[in-house]
């Protein structure tokens, strides 16, 4: 499913996180939630608090900011886990919408923007939630 972008709708979407210890069943969930047309919740990625610790405090996007930012998240890797860029993601999608936020935009839309261009293996007929899921 080819996503449209629509800075406004991404900025309005509800994000939630689900939180646990190892093995207490949040990947079940994470699954259920997932498995909903309506909600988009990715694999296990933390790359929040990397991100924001260099771009957090940025609301004023130039070109060159927002490439650095694309090009920070393609080289997060997670111990244990993999690299970003071999997750199942919308790519080139990702970077043109990433792109396209020049100007003024929150770090928040643009983590609400990542996660809408996670691609789920449950079919979506419109994603009105976005959630992400550690450990």
């Amino acid at each position: 499913m080819k996503n449209t972008f629509d800075k406004k709708a991404i900025e309005s979407l509800p994000f939630f996180f689900i939180i646990g210890r190892s093995r207490s069943g949040t990947t079940l969930i994470r699954t259920l939630f997932d498995a909903h047309p309506s909600v988009n919740i990715s694999l296990e990625c933390p790359f929040i608090l990397s991100l924001h610790k260099q771009f957090g405090g940025t609301n004023n996007w130039d070109r060159k900011t927002l490439l650095d930012f694309y090009n920070s998240l393609q080289k997060q890797s997670f111990v244990n886990y993999y690299n970003f860029s071999e997750m199942n993601f919308n790519h080139s999608q990702l970077k043109e919408d990433i792109l396209a936020c020049e100007g003024n935009c929150s770090f928040q839309t643009l983590i609400k923007l990542i996660y809408f261009h996670f691609v789920s293996d449950f079919d979506k007929t419109g994603i009105k939630i976005l959630g992400d899921k550690n450990p």
